[in-house]
């Protein structure tokens, strides 16, 4: 895996290089070494997955998320912080392990629908609390398919202010799949006129009443 990312990451690819990482130094040192550019860190938010994965409350966790977060700005990296299942965590939760995150470095943060439940309202709202309550920062957005509404509420994330949405090549992922790239970025461009810096920008298409 490490020499996979390596060979992306020294490709000469017009783009920013993001490597996955847990809460370890060995998972730092790895995407450093590989020549990445950005980091992912990622931790489990909602009740379930914290006492069921980590074992642990989120007060516990804090220390270890800028410790982590610290640890890969020395090295280098510039730092996204994500938490998984945010759909199912307490809000207070989610924006206490940001902004610890943040004041470590970080540089964006992602909410993530892992278990494919939520809908496009939810998502919204989400990406508007999430975003009101850290003064307007940077949010991203990562979906399941479990429903059939991961496009759809990328769409819905987008158009709520998340500036970044992770996608994937004719929406290949785990279970259902993640948001698929080409129907996204079509939806975006032509039907919502948002620019989504993929090549050949496309022109707005106006629906008919």
């Amino acid at each position: 895996e490490a020499a996979a990312v390596r060979q992306v990451a020294s490709a000469g690819l017009d783009a920013d290089i993001l490597c996955l990482a847990r809460l370890k130094r060995e998972d730092i040192d790895a995407a450093a070494d590989a020549g990445v550019d950005l980091v992912l860190l990622f931790v489990p938010a909602s009740p379930v997955q914290l006492k069921v994965k980590m074992r642990k409350t989120v007060d516990e966790l804090l220390p270890e998320v800028a410790r982590v977060t610290e640890y890969a700005r020395e090295r280098g990296l510039r730092v996204g912080f994500s938490t998984e299942d945010s759909t199912r965590a307490d809000l207070g939760d989610l924006l206490r392990i940001y902004r610890v995150a943040l004041e470590a470095g970080a540089e964006r943060v992602g909410l993530t629908d892992t278990v494919g439940c939520s809908t496009p309202n939810g998502i919204a709202k989400l990406v508007r609390e999430v975003r009101t309550g850290l003064g307007g920062f940077p949010v991203s957005v990562h979906l399941h398919n479990d429903f059939g509404l991961a496009t759809a509420n990328a769409l819905a994330g987008v158009l709520a202010g998340a500036g970044f949405v992770t996608t994937t090549v004719n929406g290949i992922g785990e279970r259902a799949g993640n948001v698929p790239l080409q129907p996204f970025v079509l939806a975006a461009e032509l039907l919502y006129g948002v620019r989504t810096g993929a090549d050949r920008p496309l022109p707005r298409v106006e629906a008919e009443e």
